[in-house]
């Protein structure tokens, strides 16, 4: 089984992952949906559709068991900073959206 599924992308959203042993946080897209299939530890098939939370989750797993870390998803690094740089100059997402869709 691979590790990620097929993904049912009803949309995309953005979110904030922090890279803690590296004092790290960085925005990166992310599906809202998705649907993954593997076996319990009997053997028994697992279905499921998720979305939310959970499929951030599920997500990230994923990425820990392909050996990918979120900067390596990450489309702009512009928004990878130092978590106390972040505290001190938070970052206005939907301005940085709104500029990067004009130009």
């Amino acid at each position: 089984m691979r590790s990620r599924g097929s993904a049912a992308r009803a949309g995309t959203e953005w979110g904030l992952r922090l890279l803690i042993l590296a004092l790290l946080a960085g925005y990166l897209v992310h599906a809202l949906r998705v649907r993954y299939r593997g076996a319990s530890l009997d053997g028994e098939i697992i279905e499921r559709e998720v979305e939310g939370f959970h499929a951030r989750v599920v997500q990230h797993e994923c990425d820990h068991l392909d050996g990918i870390l979120y900067p390596q998803r990450m489309t702009d690094h512009r928004l990878l900073v130092f978590l106390e740089e972040l505290q001190r100059h938070p970052i206005d997402l939907a301005a940085f959206l709104a500029e990067k869709s004009a130009g």
